[in-house]
């Protein structure tokens, strides 16, 4: 039987079998798993009332495969059941198929993991293969997709043309157009891109079939692994209806394009697939052969075969399946109608792998096979290749009939009727040629050094070798006619006899582990195989017990286990085993106590200043106070980065005496943070913030107690207790659930367009000239209740959600700059704050670049503001990226300077135009003369770096008149203006005058 890979690892339980016979008008079925319900499909016997049940799409293609007897694919839709069915010609009438289900519900969620559903394309396979492969996933993406119009385009730069070269879909089929390098060059950029009304769009000028008819979305996908090159292949979708694209349907598209990408240049030839092979009937070969038998059967069938088909080389070699690596020996080996030196391939080698994979193997590019030396001497280069599979009764590859041309196989039908003819007796002769060869060195194998016994079927001990009484203590006859449970104890209730049993009669085999004794009476575990042997009939006879000794596995082992419930770096236990140990704790309704969990503050500050392994020793130091700390009734852990836990038990029962209790030892772990930790060269003092929460009163889950000392840790960190400790209450859940909620609120905020961009003008501090405008984000809730950004910004910034924000203001505000300056209203300069959690995201510098150029906007216009915190959280990659961006042209300028934890270091550095003085300084500047000194320093300081500085929140023409005395450069506040929407601004610009 032809071996198809499989479709897709996590559907190998509902996989089915089935030759179709066109000639006998006949569909049987070769085996299929439980899961399989071909029924759906409607196979069964009668072959042209299958075919009558077809929809015309289904039928059209059945007609082109059997038309062309070319492999190929489709997937089919049955009673809330997704098919799909790979088809590979065995005759000229004949075919197997290969069938795999599973629910459309089930497919659909998979969309998010489609990285474990999709099939890899083997690099190394044959070029048929990697096209029904490609098929596979073309037709799959267009499935899931829907589009009406599905094209696989080719650009073929020589002639400037985009040339369709694969097509899905009940659109008119398209023809070759005039390529388009703008619309190239743009989707090399993203390598995915969406339309609505793509009719309209600048970048698809050119595509002229966009209105016949009117599309109303389409998708482009590129597909190719190059860098600098322009793709050579782009799949594009087309829809008559508006398609919103989700995540999960992008995933898709680029999990697809990622796995078609290593085969470009064999998609090009995608279309070949419809093009039919002649045929031509097979000769006999049967007589020619009916003496011969062994090495001579196998010679004088590679000669014939050599001077039948017109090869170059013939050869007939077995798999040597046992051997390391995998190993194929030639037994014969033909050229030019004479025998030919014998040559061994190993399992690294291409032409072995291809060959392994599947019954029959034609390859018409010789060129891209390695081969051994001995095939290539005195040989011109190879053109093709043909080979087909030998087997045994139970239908396990044995050995292959390998043929190589330097021409090309004039009728490859023909020749793979007379393979099949041929590999039927080959087969046969091999199998027994190998069973003769393993009698011979069944005897010596025997005396290996395996521990082996042969039992009769009814366990009673026939024979043991010396191996096996070398590692038991046994004499070697000492149990002869004993029963097996002499050597292997039995038990009350013990089922192994029948478990060996039934597994054979399923597998074929028994494997694990078993508990034998020495001869001194001790127990020692022993990995067993357990093989049956029959008779001519087919009836059972004996067992070979295969034993290994796995005492020394088997402390390892155990050793590992103990490792995996440990954290390497402190010895702790990790957070599975303090799960676990949490969950026999709580189960016991006496048990009383709390759990502590312990974060150290800012410590990422401390890896990135002093490094990770400064961070781990700090972990370790601390982790040894811990241990100093506690004694056996406290279990420690360390489950995540910084974060330690400890579970305190109280036998009382009771409540006050559980918080008495933790609280000391929160306090005296507090108190172990006091004295400085030696770091390398350096002391540092380190402080922890502590959330506490007990069991049972609140919770006998381990896991919602986790929860509960985690939201009482963050609500420590957020309040006043951070560097103390606080317990758990219900109102701290409340606070989380609201918090949750305004998250939920914003993110439909974001979908139903309930957030607006208001615009604050700045003014030169002298003559109040107008020097920029700063974009500010505000939220009106669908009852037009404004939100203060104070509130939801923080609650944002927690999670990414504040990425998807900061994208929307980015592209807003470009998109309005444009329109102000198409309008002709003279705007120096824009500032827009940057999350900093959307500047450390991965492409963050090219998402910026793109949304700035798609809107034709000069970056020299575009001032990023960004806080110090950008800075602190890494500043190599804060310099790094900065730096990029003072290159495209943007200006930076650093937001509220002087509230965070300002480093001088980092500031000289940083390639910043222009530094904002927070508004909690001018509040109080003309109230506290500190105030007006640590401003002044601030001015000095930025004149020394070369900043612009810029005041915020000036209110009162006093706090100008001090600004301006200090020397301050511009201002922004209720002074100059308020924040404005959009059209205010617009009205404000066209009648501002300055002073």
């Amino acid at each position: 039987m032809d071996t198809l890979p499989a479709i897709s690892s996590a559907s190998q339980d509902s996989q089915s079998f089935w030759l179709i016979d066109t000639e006998l008008q006949q569909m049987n079925d070769l085996g299929s798993s439980p899961l399989c319900v071909t029924e759906d499909l409607g196979f069964q016997s009668d072959l042209a009332s299958w075919l009558n049940s077809l929809t015309p799409d289904e039928v059209s293609h059945w007609q082109q495969l059997n038309r062309t007897m070319r492999p190929g694919c489709w997937l089919m839709e049955r009673s809330d059941l997704l098919f799909s069915l790979m088809w590979h010609p065995l005759s000229n009438h004949r075919w197997l198929v290969q069938i795999q289900s599973q629910s459309l519900e089930k497919a659909q969620q998979q969309q998010n993991g489609l990285a474990c559903l999709l099939p890899e394309i083997p690099a190394q396979a044959p070029a048929a293969q990697q096209l029904i492969m490609a098929q596979y996933l073309i037709q799959y993406l267009n499935y899931f997709l829907g589009p009406d119009r599905l094209v696989l385009w080719q650009h073929q730069e020589q002639h400037e043309l985009f040339h369709p070269i694969y097509q899905l879909g009940q659109l008119p089929s398209l023809g070759s157009m005039e390529s388009k390098p703008r619309y190239l060059k743009g989707l090399h950029q993203r390598s995915l891109m969406t339309f609505s009304e793509p009719a309209s769009q600048p970048l698809l000028k050119g595509f002229d079939y966009l209105d016949n008819p009117p599309l109303a979305s389409r998708m482009d996908i590129e597909i190719g692994d190059s860098d600098t090159q322009l793709p050579q292949l782009f799949l594009t979708l087309d829809y008559l209806h508006k398609k919103n694209f989700d995540s999960s349907e992008r995933t898709l598209a680029k999990e697809i394009s990622n796995r078609l990408a290593p085969i470009t240049h064999r998609l090009m030839t995608l279309d070949s697939l419809d093009t039919p092979p002649s045929r031509e009937s097979t000769p006999e070969l049967l007589t020619l052969l009916a003496d011969k038998r062994g090495q001579l059967y196998f010679e004088n069938l590679a000669i014939l075969l050599n001077g039948l088909t017109g090869a170059c080389r013939v050869v007939v070699s077995e798999y040597l399946e046992l051997s390391e690596p995998p190993q194929l020996q030639s037994l014969a080996h033909a050229g030019h109608q004479e025998l030919q030196p014998a040559f061994c391939i190993t399992g690294t080698d291409h032409l072995l792998t291809l060959q392994q994979q599947q019954h029959w193997l034609l390859i018409e590019d010789g060129g891209e096979l390695e081969f051994p030396g001995q095939l290539l001497e005195g040989s011109k280069a190879f053109t093709a290749y043909a080979g087909i599979s030998l087997y045994t009764p139970h239908n396990q590859v044995i050995g292959l009939i390998s043929l190589l041309f330097d021409e090309p196989i004039a009728d490859p039908i023909a020749l793979r009727n007379l393979l099949e003819l041929a590999s039927e007796h080959a087969s046969s002769e091999l199998y027994y040629f190998q069973q003769h060869r393993a009698l011979q060195i069944g005897a010596a194998a025997f005396e290996s050094l395996n521990a082996m016994i042969i039992l009769d079927k009814e366990f009673i001990i026939q024979l043991s070798n010396k191996a096996w009484s070398r590692i038991s203590g046994y004499p070697p006859r000492a149990l002869l006619d004993k029963h097996f449970r002499e050597i292997r104890p039995g038990f009350y209730g013990d089922i192994f006899y029948e478990s060996v049993k039934e597994s054979i009669e399923i597998h074929g085999y028994w494997q694990g582990e078993v508990q034998c004794t020495y001869q001194d009476g001790y127990l020692y575990p022993q990995f067993m195989t357990v093989t049956p042997i029959y008779d001519n009939e087919l009836q059972l006879q004996s067992y070979i017990c295969n034993m290994a000794d796995i005492s020394e596995q088997t402390k390892h082992q155990k050793q590992i286990e103990q490792l995996s419930t440990l954290d390497p770096l402190t010895g702790f236990y990790n957070r599975n085993a303090l799960l676990a140990t949490l969950h026999q704790k709580l189960e016991k309704s006496s048990a009383h106590g709390g759990l502590l969990l312990l974060d150290i503050d800012h410590f990422q500050s401390i890896n990135n200043s002093l490094g990770h392994s400064a961070g781990d020793q700090l972990l370790q130091q601390l982790a040894s106070r811990i241990r100093e700390h506690s004694n056996e009734q406290i279990l420690s852990a360390r489950i995540s980065s910084d974060l330690f836990a400890l579970v305190i038990e109280e036998p009382s029962q009771q409540k006050l005496a559980t918080r008495l209790k933790t609280k000391h030892h929160a306090t005296e772990l507090l108190s172990l943070l006091e004295k400085p930790f030696q770091l390398f060269e350096s002391q540092i003092h380190v402080s922890a913030t502590i959330g506490i929460a007990l069991y049972p009163e609140q919770t006998q889950n381990p896991q919602e107690l986790m929860q509960f000392a985690d939201a009482a840790l963050h609500h420590a960190k957020q309040g006043v207790h951070r560097g103390k400790f606080s317990y758990f209450e219900p109102n701290i859940s409340q606070d989380t659930h609201q918090r949750m909620t305004l998250r939920s609120q914003l993110r439909q905020a974001l979908l139903q367009e309930e957030l607006e961009l208001y615009f604050q003008p700045q003014f030169t501090v002298g003559e109040r000239q107008l020097v920029g405008i700063e974009v500010l984000l505000r939220w009106f809730s669908k009852d037009n209740e404004a939100i203060s950004p104070g509130y939801f910004i923080p609650i944002a910034e927690e999670t990414n959600q504040i990425c998807d924000i900061s994208q929307w203001v980015l592209k807003k505000s470009a998109a309005q700059l444009a329109y102000w300056q198409h309008l002709g209203l003279h705007i120096p300069s824009m500032a827009i704050n940057i999350s900093t959690r959307h500047f450390h995201m991965p492409g963050f510098i090219k998402e910026l670049q793109d949304v700035f150029a798609d809107a034709e906007i000069d970056p020299k216009t575009v001032k990023l503001e960004i806080t110090e915190n950008v800075i602190l959280e890494d500043h190599l990659e804060a310099q790094h990226k900065l730096s990029q961006l003072k290159e495209l042209g943007f200006m930076l300028s650093i937001d509220d300077f002087g509230t965070g934890h300002s480093s001088l270091v980092y500031l000289k550095e940083l390639p910043a135009d222009e530094v904002k003085l927070d508004q909690a300084f001018i509040k109080t500047l003309l109230e506290n003369p500190q105030d007006e000194v640590m401003v002044s320093a601030i001015l000095s300081l930025g004149e020394a770096f070369g900043f612009e500085i810029t005041a915020e929140g000036v209110e009162t023409p006093e706090q100008l008149a001090t600004l301006k005395k200090l020397g301050c450069h511009n201002f922004q506040g209720y002074l100059g203006s308020y924040p404005l929407p959009s059209r205010e601004l617009e009205e404000f610009l066209q009648s501002y005058q300055p002073d």
